[in-house]
């Protein structure tokens, strides 16, 4: 199969086992697809599906990397075992057998079933050259030694090498020697499994130009070309690219022993952070997939210009369902109306002054001053609600959705309602050139119009209230009820009362050195926040975010401080320095990019006096 084939493969993939959303791919274990002859395969790492995935994330980065060399040039593996620490499941299924060994919590029984299932989601695959070491090339010298008996007969790739001691298929740990050899490669000539690895990337068995091309002897910059293109960020520290030993101590189930507890945390940790791990990568790969599949999108047998419509009507109908449009609304409001007082400001500063009462009355009616202005203004803190409590009555069910979708069709009528009547009076006024006795009747319904006016806003404005009101039960919609009650404040009261305040000249001045010199420390305190929490991954400045500090040792030191001394007549005649207990306590502070999902650890030591 080609590019376009395996496109097209998932593309059926997706329809059929996924509900058609390709998000489902993340959780989807394709260990499932064992007996599935169009998807699947004896390894899910190595099925069908798996293997299309590989060809469109990564066929135009590695050498003759296509689908038919799936399985012979390159093969797919799992990052991340299972069995290494928790062994296979036990005959009935209940259990498993390494973990059967240390504990019979519950707890932990229920973790391993859940990461079972997960680590056999696209998150945890990956690929390597599928050349192969054999026995008598690398072990002949060792015959004699019982510890390679395993090893007779046998041949290696890089699937079943890194099994072996030291790394036992923890990848963290099978890093090392991957990123030793792509940037400062040095030859291990002692029959170890280090050896294996030399001649796997180096040998004269090597089949592919994996490594040879595309990132052999390429130093770090290649190093981190290889990270960045397989998602494995997570292994490693990004700002000076040290692989990040996340699942030491490396723990198995076999020949060692360890205590009940000491077992059930490293089983939590581990599945705690290979989730994370997956989950992130799994992500990444789902985005890259996103747009293959849309890339690769067939056009339809249609007139451009019919093509051009539909997706301006997609487009259009995905905006109105989307919560990010009434937030959009309240974003313009706001800026408008900041960029309006600002230029009233500067207007006064420079002439002299302005009309307060034209300028407040104006900011407190729609109906005066710039009336085109401040009617835009209340049409939008109007129409912003009525779009986020169609979000909200299209996410909710049962009584919620009985409510909003009343409250909907009352805004609808409320929003229509004065277009209906602006359309009649303009059709009146259009006729009466013809009539001239509609003339008169025309005036007559809009002088009838202007006094139901105030009563018209009262109560849409009401129901407004309450839509809001609503919306504010639900935590998801509390931020946009609360930004839209700010600025409904600061359009009917604050603003104009700004305006009064400012009236007073000196003050005026006062006020804006103030403000400009506040706008400067932020601009300043936030440029260098935005580098300090740069996520080292991918670039974005302000990326990383605070998660959680754990306290790793706590030791008992000596603090020095300043005493005053003091005369007979309480005076401060000198100081004096003493030494107070204090506790030294350094913490690993975690820090995750919201962009990219990228987990940043730092070492943060802090001193405590005592006393």
């Amino acid at each position: 199969m080609n590019r376009v084939d395996c496109i097209k493969l998932i593309r059926s993939f997706i329809d059929e086992k996924l509900d058609g959303n390709i998000e489902n791919f993340l959780n989807y274990d394709l260990d499932q697809l064992e007996n599935d002859e169009k998807y699947g395969g004896f390894d899910p790492d190595n099925s069908k599906i798996a293997n299309a995935i590989y060809v469109v994330l990564w066929g135009d980065k590695i050498p003759d990397l296509n689908y038919d060399a799936l399985g012979t040039s390159y093969r797919g593996d799992i990052l991340n075992s299972f069995n290494t620490l928790m062994g296979r499941s036990t005959e009935d299924q209940t259990n498993f057998v390494g973990i059967q060994k240390y504990t019979d919590n519950p707890q932990i029984i229920e973790m391993a079933k859940e990461y079972h299932k997960k680590y056999h989601t696209i998150g945890n695959m990956t690929i390597w050259p599928n050349n192969s070491v054999e026995y008598s090339e690398i072990w002949k010298e060792y015959e004699d030694d019982d510890t390679r008996n395993d090893f007779k007969g046998k041949s290696f790739t890089f699937n079943t090498i890194r099994s072996q001691s030291p790394w036992y298929d923890y990848f963290d740990a099978f890093l090392e020697i991957i990123k030793e050899q792509l940037t400062a490669p040095k030859i291990y000539l002692n029959g170890s499994a280090y050896s294996v690895v030399c001649e796997l990337m180096y040998g004269k068995t090597l089949e592919t130009q994996f490594f040879e091309d595309f990132f052999y002897l390429g130093g770090m910059e290649k190093f981190e070309n290889f990270i960045h293109t397989f998602y494995y960020e997570n292994y490693v520290d990004m700002e000076n690219m040290e692989i990040q030993q996340i699942f030491s101590p490396h723990a198995y189930h076999w020949r060692n022993f360890y205590k009940k507890e000491e077992y059930e945390k490293y089983v939590s940790s581990y599945i705690t952070k290979a989730t994370e791990i997956i989950e992130y990568r799994g992500s990444k790969m789902i985005e890259e997939l996103k747009k293959a599949l849309q890339i690769q999108e067939p056009e339809k047998e249609s007139p451009a210009t019919e093509k051009k419509k539909s997706k301006a009507v997609s487009y259009l109908k995905e905006l109105l369902s989307c919560d990010f449009l009434p937030k959009i609304l309240l974003g313009i409001v706001f800026m408008v109306l900041c960029i309006y007082s600002a230029g009233s400001f500067i207007r006064f500063l420079i002439i002299g002054g302005y009309n307060i009462p034209d300028e407040v009355r104006a900011l407190r009616s729609p109906y005066h001053g710039k009336e085109w202005l401040f009617n835009s203004f209340y049409i939008v803190m109007l129409l912003a609600p009525f779009f986020m409590c169609r979000v909200y009555k299209k996410e909710n069910t049962g009584f919620k959705k009985i409510i909003m979708s009343l409250l909907v069709v009352i805004q609808e009528i409320m929003i229509i309602f004065p277009i209906i009547l602006f359309v009649l009076w303009k059709i009146l006024i259009c006729c009466s050139k013809f009539v001239p006795i509609l003339l008169k009747e025309a005036y007559g319904i809009l002088e009838l119009v202007n006094a139901a006016g105030v009563l018209y806003l009262g109560i849409h404005t009401a129901v407004v209230v309450i839509s809001i009101i609503v919306l504010a039960i639900e935590e998801d919609y509390r931020d946009f009820s609360k930004y839209w009650g700010i600025l409904w404040l600061l359009f009917i009261f604050v603003f104009p009362l700004i305006l009064k305040v400012l009236s007073v000249k000196p003050l005026a001045i006062l006020i804006g050195i103030v403000a400009v010199g506040f706008i400067i420390v932020v601009l300043i305190l936030n440029g260098y926040d935005a580098v300090k929490y740069r996520c080292p991954a991918c670039k974005k400045f302000n990326g990383l975010s605070y998660v959680s500090s754990k306290l790793l040792r706590e030791d008992d030191i000596s603090i020095q401080v300043q005493n005053q001394i003091k005369n007979a007549e309480g005076k401060v005649i000198g100081t004096q320095d003493q030494y107070i207990p204090g506790k030294r306590k350094m913490y690993e502070e975690t820090y995750k990019c919201a962009n990219c999902g990228y987990v940043n650890k730092k070492l943060v030591t802090k001193d405590v006096k005592l006393l």
